[in-house]
């Protein structure tokens, strides 16, 4: 069972697996993040990078033992997708340091149709606004902000293309509901059904998508 995680402990986990705990001077935007990631979603692939450095270790786990959990299918699966710059955005010359951008999730579930894939992907953002180099409480308990971004996926086979069939955005500010998306299917009616809970159960979202335009009768 994945273990609730502060935010202190979250960022240090990737943090060391991507070898990313310094700061440094870069960049303020992160459209090339998410375009890495979402090119990753759509070929079937998986990996994770930081920094421009990809991470050559994998776990061995499959998607399947997180139970929908966006974070933890990041960083305790094969299947997980995450990039980060975290740490990479400065301002004013330096004096405003450790900002960045930290994209994790990756296949939640996935079920089988008679000519293909659903599936659903789960994308956790946060974001770090630069703060005061000599704010030594910032350094401990950074102020994020949250946002989760989920996908429904038609496949017409594993690793080929991904069509995107819906997207969801859902902002949460600085608390983090630690969310997990479950994905049903209706041969009958060709009706998707999605769901995202919190950690503790509460329902962030249940939508049901009709998916007979890229789904043919089974």
């Amino acid at each position: 069972m994945l273990v609730l995680l502060s935010r202190v402990g979250r960022y240090a986990a990737i943090a060391l697996l991507l070898g990313t705990l310094g700061c440094e001077a870069g960049r303020e935007s992160s459209k090339a993040l998410d375009e890495w990631w979402d090119a990753q979603m759509l070929a079937g692939e998986y990996g994770i990078l930081g920094h421009g450095r990809r991470v050559e270790s994998r776990p061995e786990k499959s998607f399947k033992s997180q139970n929908g959990r966006v974070y933890g299918v990041a960083l305790l699966t094969k299947e997980g997708i995450a990039i980060t710059d975290m740490g990479a955005e400065s301002r004013l010359a330096g004096l405003w340091t450790c900002g960045g951008w930290a994209l994790a999730g990756g296949l939640l579930e996935r079920v089988g149709i008679s000519d293909g894939l659903l599936e659903l992907y789960g994308k956790l953002r946060t974001r770090r606004e630069p703060f005061f180099v000599l704010n030594l409480m910032a350094r401990v308990n950074p102020p994020e902000q949250y946002s989760y971004e989920f996908f429904l996926l038609y496949r017409a086979k594993e690793k080929a293309r991904g069509q995107v069939i819906k997207r969801w955005s859902l902002e949460f500010g600085d608390k983090d509901p630690i969310a997990a998306g479950h994905l049903e299917y209706d041969a009958v009616s060709r009706v998707a059904m999605v769901k995202v809970q919190s950690f503790i159960g509460q329902e962030l979202l249940h939508e049901r998508v009709d998916v007979s335009s890229v789904v043919r009768g089974q």
